[in-house]
């Protein structure tokens, strides 16, 4: 499982990168690097590219540790005021105090003093390219078309408002919690550990009033930290600069964080896990030592090996339309799939890239037909403001209903049931709009993926625990943007109190349903929450900003078919 999560995890990144990207069509990136173990992070996605066709260049200090020359880039040297020796010096005695002893109260002054021996030479650095007329003409010149850099420290993120570009930040912590401040992130002391620290999200009363303490200790470091760069920020952008307000025009943040071992916790939509990006790939483990790795992480399957199976149920219509590339991509990569299909269905066909498994349901063709025709013409109805909840509902529940008798089917089909369990599949993907495959994914006892685009009762924040503050994040069918008017927040509200109800009246019939196939009483909320990735399919660049769980990926536009180039005439019409 560990195998697959970390494919997701690369996957995601992958689709933000490209995202970003595609549409400069192969041309300049600028790279601000961090000397040192950041720049070997950042190092393997910048050679990525390369090879991809992208023109890079990397701006380094001309005395440095590891910003060597390479095929994969071009330099831009800049003149930095120490010697060689003066720089080894600092790493070297930075690296060594690392292993010093000290007291849990001298930790913070330690660390403190710690940092500030590369710190002060990084800010030598950032202002000794700041002031080199030389290298800011030759990059205002070079017309890049976007940033890359490690936001640790700031002088990336001000050169990319100094020159006008879109940017990407690679991170991986630091003692201000700068993507929390930075993004806007929910942050709480009581299950949020700071860093240093070494709590988990489990604490104790005594850890939770030493993490409170660590995190009053946070402002004034960052303003230690960063104050001086306040000045230099506004000396060459020639007006007063907030900082922050910098950081927040970022695109993307790649963390490298990886979801699977660190504690959950709620990030926005434009922060993407790629935790394990920069880990070397290793064979297959010897039998007697893969024997005894699973004996003790008992909790994470053996890894998905390309050639065996995985379990796809999917809701019938568009969510299937979705689904169908996902499937057909990993396909072609050499998975066997089987789609479990009711045998009376609308798109469900038969594909060379996998098997269906077929199940009987009770109801004709035609009533399948009519259900979604009535379905689709009912989104076009008149309605009232106030009338809309209902005619929602009544309108959803002509295909709910039906899906409803297509689990209750497959649910109860012992020779399907039978082949699910003989056949040993490795992991379940599902819509899980409606919870047939989630209740599968326990029966079977398969790790789940989720494909979701949205649904009334707002799924994704009541089973992920996210955070949804009626005050900012519009409900289902409001319409509402993140910018509400008081009315619009009390609309928003009485929306809001509506979903559990329609949660139970949605759900409730599935609850017998799983508690007479599982032989217990079982809470669909836990089950749920059992998933190991969310693939939301909102595009963040689109939606209002909101907080997701680490395991909650955007994938907005998968789906979207590549368009190419506007053609000469288009290009010169009038506002193109």
């Amino acid at each position: 499982m560990a195998c697959l999560l970390q494919a997701f995890q690369r996957a995601s990144a992958g689709v933000f990168l490209l995202a970003l990207w595609s549409v400069i069509g192969g041309e300049k990136l600028l790279v601000v690097p961090q000397d040192g173990s950041h720049w070997l992070s950042m190092k393997e996605i910048v050679e990525l590219l390369s090879k991809r066709g992208h023109d890079i260049v990397v701006v380094v200090p001309e005395v440095n540790l590891l910003l060597r020359e390479s095929k994969y880039y071009t330099r831009k040297v800049y003149p930095v005021p120490y010697p060689g020796e003066e720089l080894k010096d600092r790493f070297r005695s930075f690296g060594n105090s690392h292993f010093a002893g000290r007291s849990y109260l001298s930790t913070p002054q330690t660390e403190y003093r710690n940092v500030m021996i590369v710190v002060n030479m990084y800010f030598i650095n950032c202002k000794s390219l700041l002031k080199d007329s030389e290298t800011l003409q030759f990059l205002r010149e070079s017309k890049f078309d976007a940033l890359f850099t490690d936001p640790a420290l700031p002088c990336g993120v001000i050169l990319a408002e100094y020159l006008g570009l879109p940017s990407v930040y690679l991170f991986r912590g630091f003692p201000c919690a700068l993507e929390y401040k930075f993004s806007g992130s929910p942050s709480p002391v009581s299950y949020i550990p700071r860093y240093y620290t070494q709590f988990s999200d489990q604490m104790t009363f005594r850890q939770r009033v030493a993490n409170f303490l660590a995190d009053l200790l946070e402002t004034p470091l960052l303003y230690l930290l960063f104050s001086k760069y306040q000045n230099l920020t506004s000396n060459l952008l020639k007006r007063d600069v907030d900082l922050v307000t910098l950081y927040q025009k970022v695109s993307i943040w790649l963390l490298r964080y990886d979801f699977v071992f660190e504690y959950p916790r709620p990030v926005m939509p434009n922060m993407v896990f790629i935790g394990g990006t920069s880990c070397k790939k290793v064979g297959r483990l010897v039998q007697s030592v893969r024997t005894e790795l699973y004996a003790r992480f008992t909790a994470y399957p053996e890894p998905v090996r390309a050639e065996e199976l995985r379990l796809l149920p999917s809701p019938d219509g568009s969510h299937w339309l979705s689904m169908k590339e996902i499937v057909e991509l990993l396909s072609k990569r050499g998975h066997d799939i089987v789609v479990v299909v009711p045998e009376v269905n609308l798109l469900l066909r038969e594909s060379k890239y996998y098997t269906r498994k077929v199940y009987p349901v009770p109801y004709p063709e035609e009533e399948l037909k009519d259900r979604f025709r009535s379905f689709g013409n009912g989104h076009f109805a008149e309605r009232s403001y106030l009338s809309t909840p209902q005619m929602e509902y009544r309108n959803n529940m002509i295909v709910v209903n039906m899906f409803f008798t297509n689990c209750e089917s497959l649910l109860k089909d012992s020779e399907t049931l039978q082949f699910l369990r003989e056949s040993k599949f490795d992991a379940l993907f599902t819509d899980p709009a409606l919870p047939c495959g989630v209740i599968l994914a326990e029966y079977l006892g398969l790790p789940s993926v989720y494909l979701f685009r949205g649904f009334p009762c707002a799924l994704e924040y009541k089973f992920s625990g996210s955070p949804s503050p009626v005050s900012y994040i519009p409900r289902y069918y409001t319409q509402f943007s993140d910018q509400m008017t008081f009315r619009q927040r009390v609309a928003n509200f009485l929306a809001d109190l509506l979903e559990t109800p329609l949660l139970y009246l949605l759900f409730s019939k599935y609850q017998n349903l799983t508690s007479n196939l599982l032989k217990r009483d079982v809470d669909l909320v836990t089950l749920y929450q059992k998933v190991s990735i969310w693939l939301l399919r909102y595009d963040f660049v689109f939606e209002y900003p909101r907080p997701v769980m680490p395991n909650m990926v955007f994938i907005g536009g998968t789906s979207c078919k590549k368009v190419g180039r506007l053609v000469q005439r288009l290009k010169s019409w009038p506002g193109a």
